[in-house]
């Protein structure tokens, strides 16, 4: 009768174990993953943004995400939010928050300028 070498058992058993392992540390990684809702919340509650919004009303148009790279540092991706703010000058806030709820980039682009009877400022 031929035996199976014990150390074969063990080194298949070493790598179930740390497949599991991972497998485990990527589900906890994905549950850090904040919600869109919550990415809104977060861009509605930074200071940043309520001062760029100066107390006018507010529609948040678009919510996707984004690969934002600072300097030189490697892109991550990021919930983009789009804020247009109704008080009749076209401006937009866009705020760019982490998966872990941090603002990391509040950007207030300079509205295009367009002739007062342009077709495109009657939509």
């Amino acid at each position: 009768m031929k035996m199976e070498n014990p150390k074969t058992f063990f080194d298949i058993g070493a790598l179930i174990a740390i497949l599991i392992i991972f497998i485990a540390a990527a589900g906890c990684a994905s549950e850090n993953k904040i919600s869109k809702d919550e990415a809104i919340h977060v861009a509605l509650t930074d200071t940043r943004t309520i001062q760029a919004i100066n107390n006018s009303a507010y529609n948040v148009s678009e919510v996707s995400t984004a690969n934002l790279g600072v300097g030189t540092q490697t892109q991550n991706e990021v919930y983009y939010i789009s804020i247009k703010v109704l008080d009749g000058s076209n401006r937009r806030v866009n705020v760019f928050v982490t998966y872990d709820g941090k603002v990391a980039l509040v950007d207030i682009p300079y509205p295009v300028i367009t002739p007062l009877h342009y077709p495109a400022n009657n939509s």
